[in-house]
């Protein structure tokens, strides 16, 4: 009971400030890659906290003796103990249920994210076999439309398409850009990274935290392809091809350069943002680590300390 209180009201706190306070933080934008990290670290932070708070309720801390005997035996009385409080066991049945109901339900909106973006793929990938046109000296298939547009099917059979339009329309410096754009979403895997903001979106999207990093993900993850795409061709060069392709169409599950947030995309890619510093990249990296870490931390905390008051009496 004792690690729940601490474990839940962290799970509370993270889930409140994050999203307030994340956005407008300048360093995920400068580094977008880390930023998409950050957001999933607080999402699993959050979760993690939960599902712990929940299991912390059905066993708590015991003794731990210096063989396996002792140990069982320390583990059996701390059960009696445990479930002869007036709390017990509803309290640790509805921690059980806490636990494996958050588990089940966020791995299977996941899953399910997962496995119906693979599936508009495959289907949208069967119908550009007989649309599409293969141009190898751009290694993209083309399509008829009288829009510039570009996306990316990602996946094990990728595939980069871009229209008739955009290859008639673009300089060959833009078109380029646009296609090292969604190379970056192929070797990214950012479909997988969007199926998970996507899926705790679905799960959990009644908390806000949830519902912002799925935006904040989708966002993030269009900026590290512009910056990827910005490492070939100048800024100037990669901001007018974002333009060019700014309205153009792209399927479901498709990955398209126009993205969201193309404006404020374009704004940013005139305005050369620094990138992090060494000493501010390690700083952001270690935080985002103590994320994952905290929750494991919070619930180990007691058996660290049984530990310790066993083996070392002169903690005391």
């Amino acid at each position: 009971m004792t690690v729940a209180v601490p474990l839940a009201c962290y799970a509370a706190a993270l889930a409140v400030a994050a999203p307030r306070l994340l956005p407008r933080t300048s360093w995920l934008r400068r580094s977008p890659r880390l930023g998409v990290g950050a957001w999933l670290a607080v999402c699993a932070s959050v979760v993690a906290a939960t599902i712990l708070a929940g299991l912390s309720l059905t066993v708590s801390a015991a003794r731990v003796g210096g063989d396996i005997a002792h140990w069982l035996h320390a583990c059996a009385l701390a059960l009696r103990d445990h479930y002869a409080s007036p709390f017990q066991p509803t309290g640790g049945l509805a921690g059980a249920t806490l636990a494996v109901l958050v588990t089940g339900w966020t791995i299977g909106h996941i899953a399910v994210a997962l496995i119906a973006g693979a599936r508009r793929r495959r289907a949208h990938a069967d119908g550009l076999t007989l649309l599409a046109r293969r141009d190898p000296g751009l290694g993209v298939d083309v399509v008829e439309h009288d829009r510039p547009a570009a996306y990316c099917l990602p996946g094990r059979r990728h595939r980069i398409v871009v229209t008739r339009a955009a290859v008639e329309r673009l300089t060959p410096d833009q078109l380029a850009a646009v296609i090292a754009h969604e190379r970056a979403h192929v070797t990214g895997r950012h479909h997988l990274v969007l199926a998970v903001g996507r899926g705790l979106d679905r799960a959990l999207g009644f908390v806000p935290l949830f519902r912002t990093a799925a935006e904040e993900i989708a966002y993030l993850v269009e900026l590290a392809a512009d910056d990827a795409a910005a490492r070939h061709r100048d800024r100037t060069t990669v901001a007018a091809a974002l333009f060019a392709v700014a309205t153009g169409p792209a399927p479901a599950g498709a990955l398209g350069a126009a993205g969201p947030g193309a404006l404020g995309r374009i704004r940013r890619m005139l305005a050369a943002p620094q990138p992090l510093s060494r000493r501010t990249r390690v700083a952001c990296v270690t935080a985002v680590h103590g994320l994952l870490a905290l929750p494991l931390v919070i619930a180990a905390h007691p058996a660290v300390l049984a530990v310790i008051d066993h083996h070392c009496p002169l903690w005391h």
